[in-house]
């Protein structure tokens, strides 16, 4: 897949860092989020609890005030550009972008700025809010972009999430995250059940989506699953 960097595009500070004394065997994820908190959250978490065995490492690619699914992509893009081939063609690293539904109207474009790339995508439908409830429950009902119905759930499957987005706080720390462990799997099943029920028809988890399944149409699902089973396959 080609290797594409926006002509034209302001440049930020590269997050592309080795860190002292990294082991070339540890593989690097550069994973651009749309949020602010949630996301960098999970992924920090994500390292702490199964990245220190050296299998991998996560840098989280945020922005102050977030960043639109265009944006998200565009930045996936200009940090694979700053990535050496060899370690993307070796599999060293990998460029992630994660990006939600919400009522964003830019979702098409995202992906479409993503296709010729080797930018690999998560996109959350309604949000990526629904994967932490998939560690508990599944979720199967239509939401048309809004998170209302999942933040309620969640906020009744454990205690640590009874505040969950009511005041805008949606940090995942500490109890939060707690919470999560070892229900990975529950997880993933759940999620990869939404791709089999994918309202397209056309859509498998063994296969991926469908091309012709617009992922408008993809409510519910989450596509965060395959970011951690590429995590944990190494």
């Amino acid at each position: 897949m080609s290797r594409v960097r926006r002509r034209g595009a302001p440049q930020e500070p590269s997050a592309v860092r080795r860190r002292a004394g990294r082991d070339r065997s540890q593989r690097e994820f550069y994973v651009a989020v749309e949020g602010e908190v949630t996301e960098r959250d999970y992924l920090e978490f994500l390292n702490a609890e199964f990245g220190d065995d050296g299998r991998f490492f996560i840098h989280p690619i945020t922005r102050r005030h977030g960043m639109k699914p265009l944006g998200v992509v565009e930045r996936a893009i200009d940090l694979l550009a700053d990535l050496p081939d060899t370690d993307v063609a070796e599999g060293r690293a990998q460029v992630w972008a994660l990006f939600d539904r919400d009522q964003h109207s830019c979702v098409a474009e995202a992906f479409a700025a993503a296709a010729p790339t080797a930018v690999h995508l998560a996109f959350s439908h309604p949000s990526f809010d629904l994967w932490l409830l998939l560690h508990f429950q599944n979720m199967t009902s239509a939401e048309d972009g809004s998170s209302a119905a999942v933040h309620t759930k969640l906020r009744s499957v454990d205690p640590a999430y009874a505040s969950f987005g009511r005041t805008g706080d949606k940090s995942v720390m500490g109890a939060q995250t707690r919470a999560l462990l070892g229900r990975e799997g529950a997880a993933m099943r759940h999620a990869r059940r939404l791709v089999d029920h994918c309202p397209s028809g056309a859509c498998t988890a063994a296969g991926g989506h469908a091309a012709s399944c617009p992922p408008l149409q993809r409510d519910p699902s989450t596509d965060v699953w395959r970011l951690l089973e590429a995590l944990l396959a190494g």
